[in-house]
This record gives C-alpha cells, structure tokens and sequence, in this order.
C-alpha cells in the first residue's frame, strides 16, 4: 500500500484555497515530476490498471469445409492447386472432344453405306424403264427432220436477216470511205432546191389548168404545161401532171366555161326573137 499522506495546513484568507501539491485534472501527472513547494509532499501516479483479457468468440463451422469444392479436394485430402486443377480439366475436355469425334465419324460412316445401299436400290428398280425411256428417246429423235421443225425454220430467217443487214452496213462503210464522196449536207441544198422549183412549178401549172377550164375556150393540157413550166425539167412536167391527172381528163371534154359560153349564146338568140313591149 502506498504511505500516507501527511495533512497540509489550509489557508483561510485565501477565497478559493486550492491544495498545493496538485496538477489540474485536464493534465496527466508524470512520475518524474516533483513538487517543489516547502510542504515537502510528493505526487506519485497511480500505477496503470492491466488489461483486460478479450473475449473472442468461436468460429462458427464452416458448412461444406471438408466437401468436394470442385478442387479435387475431399475428406482426408490436401486440396490441389489451380494448375492442376485447370491440367485435369483440360485433360477431360479432350477426352470428351476425341469421343465426339469418334461419334461423328461413326455416324458419317453409317450415313455414306446406307446412301450407297439407297442407290443400288434404286438403280435394280428403274434400270429397266430408263432403258425403255432411252431407246424411245433415241427412236424418236432419228425419226425427226431437223428442218422440220419450225424453230428451226424461224432461227434460219433471223440468221437470213442478220447476214443482210450487215452486208448493208458493209457496202456503207466503204462508200463512205471513198475521197470524192459529196457530204449530205450538200446533197440536202440541192434537194430543197429542186423542191422549191417543183413546187413553184406546179403553183403555175395549176393555175393555168383552172384558167383553162373556165375559160370559153377549150385548151390543150400540152400547151398548159408549156405555159406553166417554161424552163421547168421534163421531170418535174411528168411529177406535176401527175399531181393533176383528173383534172386534165375533165379538160379533155367539155368545160364549164364552154357549157356556159353556149347557154349565153342560145340565151341571146332567144331574147332577139321575142319582141319587146312597145314595138310593132
């Protein structure tokens, strides 16, 4: 037990008597810190309280601890590595790829031998009717007449036509490729100028046959056209006769202006017969 602290004497004069000797609370006392005052007291710390041992609580088990984990491992057995682990996997996958493919080739074969059994089948059951079919076929074909056959005949007349047409074209090219060959520009000037002069030539053959047929007297078409055309072409008299052909054949009997010309005459005659009012 620690000794006994002497009493110190309290001072009364002093309002708020504090014991000397003491450190505030808020600081922790050393335990090489003396006391310095005259009473001679001494401050010894208290000794630190031992800790208290903690309780821990079991472990609860764990469920499965000793089960098959996927590892390798089970109970009484070291759990294997991840390596070996992964090794073993590997080994049954190829294990399971190797029988697979034993399966499929098994299965290939079966196919192919029941395949090549189909087809001897079915060759022993139609090798009789397509016998029959070929030589009916052969038959049938050496009997034909290959001009016969209006295919054929309408091929020829498109083959015929093709030939033609690029012969045609052939003759073209080589006309075309002659030096003194006349450009068509030039040969459409001189069309349009034989048009220009045919149209203005038969505008006057036309009016001198109208003239002609109602006029009094009757008119040779030849001189007509030798009116009209005066330096027109034996040509373009034949085209523009042509044009008028009925006309001419009216012009070959009686006119209008002859019918009328004779009704005015007989007319007249009539008129001096008669006498007029007044006369005796």
């Amino acid at each position: 037990m620690p000794p006994k602290r002497k009493a110190k004497e309290i001072d009364t004069s002093n309002p708020n008597p504090r014991p000397r000797g003491r450190l505030p609370q808020n600081k922790k006392p050393s335990s090489t810190v003396a006391d310095d005052d005259d009473d001679g007291f001494e401050v010894v710390p208290k000794p630190p309280l031992p800790k208290r041992p903690r309780k821990v609580a079991p472990r609860a088990k764990q469920v499965g601890r000793n089960q098959d984990d996927g590892l390798g491992t089970g109970r009484g057995q070291k759990p294997t590595t991840v390596e070996q682990h992964l090794m073993d996997q590997s080994a049954k996958s190829k294990e399971f790829i190797q029988s697979f493919r034993e399966k499929v080739a098994e299965g290939q074969e079966k196919a192919h031998l029941a395949l090549g059994q189909f087809k001897r089948d079915l060759d022993k059951a139609h090798t009789g009717q397509q016998q029959e079919l070929f030589a009916g076929a052969n038959g049938a074909v050496s009997s034909t007449n290959l001009k016969d056959n209006p295919l054929y005949q309408q091929t020829q007349q498109i083959v015929h036509l093709s030939r033609s047409i690029l012969k045609r074209h052939q003759i073209a090219e080589k006309e075309s490729q002659r030096p003194g060959l006349v450009p068509p520009r030039a040969e459409w000037r001189h069309d349009e100028q034989k048009m220009v002069a045919l149209l203005h030539y038969g505008k006057q053959y036309g009016e001198k046959l109208a003239e002609s047929l109602l006029g009094p007297e009757k008119v040779v078409t030849e001189n007509v056209a030798h009116e009209a055309g005066g330096k027109g072409s034996e040509e373009a008299g034949r085209m523009v006769a042509g044009l008028f052909e009925k006309t001419r054949e009216a012009a070959g009997a009686d006119t209008w202006g002859q019918v009328a010309h004779a009704q005015m005459k007989a007319l007249a005659g009539v008129v001096r017969t008669l006498s007029t009012p007044g006369r005796k």
